[in-house]
């Protein structure tokens, strides 16, 4: 079993599906609301977790910042020694898939705490 946290833009919320086996980008496209996707990396339970996002969500009006999926992205940031061009923000709705029984995001991170 495979879970997956979605992250949704807007209303600031997560959403959790359960899937058999792991999703594939066809299992994804709705959840995230987009036709393309690009994966970021994102930081959880102290290691590099793949973060899929709309790939074109910053060309769509109006852009929708995803408070928590940012800071996810500062922490893998921080903790890798990676950097952004200041300000820079992810958009649009994220999914970030999980093994069934590990922890999930939405059990643990704080909500938006950097933006």
């Amino acid at each position: 079993m495979y879970k997956v946290v979605v992250l949704v833009a807007e209303p600031r919320e997560q959403k959790v599906i359960m899937f058999a086996k792991k999703p594939t980008f066809d299992d994804l496209y709705p959840l995230l609301k987009c036709s393309t996707i690009e994966i970021q990396q994102c930081w959880v339970d102290n290691k590099a977790m793949d973060m899929y996002c709309d790939e074109e969500s910053k060309l769509k009006e109006p852009i929708k910042h995803n408070e928590i999926a940012t800071d996810l992205w500062y922490d893998w940031q921080e903790a890798t020694g990676h950097q952004c061009i200041p300000g820079d923000y992810i958009a649009g709705n994220v999914a970030i898939i999980y093994n069934e029984g590990k922890s999930c995001v939405a059990d643990t991170k704080k909500l938006g705490s950097r933006t």
